[in-house]
């Protein structure tokens, strides 16, 4: 199951405050953060990102993608994450 638990989803705003771990998504443009899984030891959390946004009626804003869940291994692999936190 790739989603978030409803606790999970309530930490989002800590999470981006305090951003212990972000990724910059060199193919996306995306922010990645990362956060710890509470079920889960082997996997991490994932929130996505893009700044400047379009949005026909506001104007460029900053978006939340998506959210979901990944494989601690996939961020310390993937050739398309930049550490930049």
């Amino acid at each position: 199951n790739q989603a978030l638990s409803a606790d999970e989803i309530k930490q989002i705003v800590k999470v981006l405050d305090e951003a212990k771990e972000v990724y910059w998504d060199t193919k996306e443009e995306s922010l990645v953060y990362f956060f710890d899984d509470l079920k889960n030891s082997k996997k991490v959390n994932k929130i996505i990102i893009r700044p400047d946004y379009k949005l026909k009626k506001f104007g460029k804003t900053n978006a939340l993608i998506t959210l979901g869940k990944v494989d601690k291994d996939t961020k310390e692999s993937s050739k398309e994450y930049e550490k930049i936190k």
